[in-house]
């Protein structure tokens, strides 16, 4: 079943990604499960953070997120590179 009847219909089953990068650092707890809210709330159907991990705790703060998102979340994945030589960056799909 698709949404329209013209050209470039969309499925209805089509999820909704909204994704928020920062290319500075890792924001507060409280910063990113409003972050969260807000995606939901704007009709995301997978919320999508993208950080800059400056300390291994950062990290650990991404992987507790999902924990934090009002259920919204059943499968998190969280996906870690290193950027050159300033630290590592961490996206996490919820």
């Amino acid at each position: 079943m698709h949404a329209g009847t013209g050209e470039g219909e969309v499925p209805l089953t089509t999820k909704v990604i909204l994704s928020h990068h920062d290319y500075d650092e890792t924001p507060s707890d409280e910063i990113l499960e409003a972050l969260v809210k807000e995606m939901f709330k704007g009709g995301a159907d997978i919320a999508k953070i993208a950080t800059t991990a400056q300390r291994i705790e950062d990290s650990a703060r991404m992987l507790a997120l999902p924990g934090k998102s009002s259920g919204r979340c059943q499968t998190p994945y969280l996906k870690t590179h290193q950027l050159c030589h300033c630290g590592a960056s961490a996206c996490l799909y919820l």
